[in-house]
């Protein structure tokens, strides 16, 4: 049986034994490695070498993927079924999911008369996407920039004012438009909570990061 998986596993390798180049942009390829080494037992070698290079090589293409190109226009000013047309495939059925549950949200809202909290959530997720946008051209440019550039962006793409405003909207009277405007202000609490996540999660991350290709973090700044 072992050498049944050893055979199958030879046919991604190139003739120096590596693994092939061209299963660095082929999901589907990654994918076949990847769900087998999960059932691997002790001494499956060639396994235990498949693995981190499968994991490694899907973190990059999400990665891609996440930063691909979209226009500032689009991530401005779209919330529309229209403006899929204007987005790549993958990230059409990831829209079209989006769309679906914020109109599920608006229409809970509208029946309790709280309409005005998804146009703060509608809000809330284009700015977090312009802000992933610009550290997508940082990266697609080999950009670094200085601790200050970094901070002040940095600090926004760790997600915590779009978790607390989205955290918002489902929640009873107790929740009035002057909390939204609280948090979108010189909310204090706020602003501790993203320093101390950005600083961990860079420290956390850093190594992987470093593997896979990401921007330049706090740690080499």
């Amino acid at each position: 049986m072992l050498a049944g998986r050893i055979e199958v596993f030879n046919k991604f390798k190139d003739s120096e034994g590596k693994f092939r180049e061209s299963l660095i942009t082929d999901v589907h390829g990654l994918l076949t490695p990847y769900e087998a080494c999960h059932l691997r037992c002790h001494g499956d070698d060639i396994l235990e070498e498949a693995l981190p290079f499968a994991i490694t090589q899907l973190e990059s293409i999400d990665v891609m993927k996440k930063t691909s190109y979209l226009s500032p226009k689009q991530l401005r000013n779209t919330w529309t079924v229209d403006a899929m047309d204007g987005l790549l495939e993958y990230m059409q059925a990831y829209y079209n999911v989006l769309l679906d549950l914020y109109d599920e949200i608006g229409n809970e809202l509208a029946m309790k008369g709280r309409s005005y909290r998804l146009v703060y959530a509608k809000e809330a997720m284009k700015k977090q996407a312009r802000r992933y946008f610009h550290e997508a051209k940082w990266f697609h440019t080999s950009y670094t920039p200085t601790m200050e550039e970094y901070m002040p962006l940095a600090l926004l793409t760790i997600g915590y004012e779009e978790i607390a405003i989205t955290s918002h909207v489902g929640m009873g009277d107790v929740v009035t438009r002057d909390a939204f405007e609280w948090l979108l202000g010189d909310c204090k609490i706020l602003n501790a909570s993203q320093i101390i996540c950005r600083f961990m999660d860079d420290i956390a991350s850093h190594q992987k990061e470093q593997t896979r290709g990401h921007v330049a973090s706090s740690v080499e700044l």
